[in-house]
């Protein structure tokens, strides 16, 4: 977790470690803080998978797990 990180926020789930939920926080702009282009990152918000370029502004919720994978190119 952020070492910024108020303990009596909720939390999400980012690739395994804890982040903070902020009140409206969406997968667009926690992508966004974390320097996480949407156009070239795939994510998972619990069961639910969207493909780079195709992510949704969707606001998270308390418990939810987020995993993102960057695309790479090349061999």
């Amino acid at each position: 977790m952020p070492s910024h990180a108020d303990p009596q926020l909720p939390t999400l789930t980012f690739n395994g470690d804890p982040y903070p939920l902020t009140p409206g926080l969406t997968l667009l702009e926690l992508l966004r803080q974390l320097d996480q282009d949407p156009a070239r990152v795939a994510a998972a918000v619990n069961d639910d998978f969207y493909a780079a370029g195709h992510l949704p502004d969707r606001e998270l919720c308390p418990g939810d797990v987020v995993d993102v994978v960057r695309m790479m190119v090349g061999g």
